[in-house]
């Protein structure tokens, strides 16, 4: 398969123009003709890895000051000059002993190509995504863009509501969620017996519960005062009492509701 023809180019940097060698050459008597100049060679010797020259059968033959006047369409005193100017700032340099071509330094750094087969292909490339296009155009004619964009916003309302919903029943479901249980002390469960005019003993209620782990049974307490009306029931105190009456001393110097609360732990824990 023959090799496919190739397609020389030269890319500048975008900061070819503030290079001091051509700064200079700007402010130089024609400096932008030097300039114009310096770009046709490099595009001339760009497949020739900048080297000026040219080949006639066997022979390679360097261009001269004449030659390149020619070639490039600029006056020869012009092109005299400019040569000069370019040896003096590294832009040109004699390429062998005895002078007899000229070379670009800086021509292979900016030199790139392509092929016929790649340009081809970037045609084809072309014309497909041309024909999708077309094709999508017929299917959704010119009124098409308005709909897709009123769609567009109906949809994003509703992803905002559907949002604001989820949002919404996540704060609704963290008010449902019951509080952590906090065990109390034995001053509030004091408080609330004296408010209830109970008998129920602060200290031996904490004092049970706190031995058990806040737990009723397997599960973890949820409220402690509703565990006071039940210890009132087992004691026999079914009714609430306006004012809590003293109640004699025992022998051992606990009161008798005291002495009958302790029975009942007894009996719960016999029976655990």
């Amino acid at each position: 398969m023959p090799e496919s023809k190739k397609f020389w180019y030269i890319q500048l940097n975008v900061n070819f123009f503030e290079d001091e060698r051509i700064d200079w050459l700007s402010e130089q008597k024609n400096g932008y003709a030097y300039i114009v100049l310096y770009l046709k060679l490099c595009l001339k010797t760009a497949n020739n890895n900048g080297i000026l020259t040219r080949q006639i059968g066997d022979m390679i033959i360097p261009y001269n000051v004449d030659k390149i006047a020619e070639i490039t369409h600029i006056d020869v005193d012009t092109v005299r000059v400019a040569l000069e100017l370019y040896k003096r700032i590294g832009l040109i340099y004699e390429a062998d002993e005895n002078c007899n071509f000229m070379r670009l330094p800086e021509v292979p750094k900016m030199v790139g190509y392509t092929t016929q087969a790649a340009i081809e292909k970037a045609r084809q490339r072309e014309r497909k995504k041309q024909l999708e296009a077309d094709k999508q155009k017929d299917i959704c004619p010119d009124i098409c863009p308005d709909i897709v964009q009123q769609e567009l916003r109906v949809k994003s309302k509703e992803i905002r509501d559907k949002s604001l919903d989820i949002e919404q029943e996540k704060e609704s479901s963290r008010k449902r969620q019951p509080s952590k249980f906090a065990p109390p002390t034995v001053e509030e469960v004091g408080a609330y017996c004296q408010q209830r005019g109970s008998s129920v003993d602060p200290e031996v209620f904490v004092a049970f519960y706190a031995s058990k782990g806040w737990k009723v049974g397997n599960s973890t307490m949820k409220d402690w005062k509703a565990a006071v009306i039940t210890w009132e029931k087992r004691s026999g105190n079914q009714y609430k009492q306006k004012q809590p009456k003293p109640s004699a001393q025992c022998s051992g110097g606990r009161s008798e509701a005291a002495e009958k609360d302790m029975e009942i732990i007894k009996k719960v824990m016999r029976g655990m």
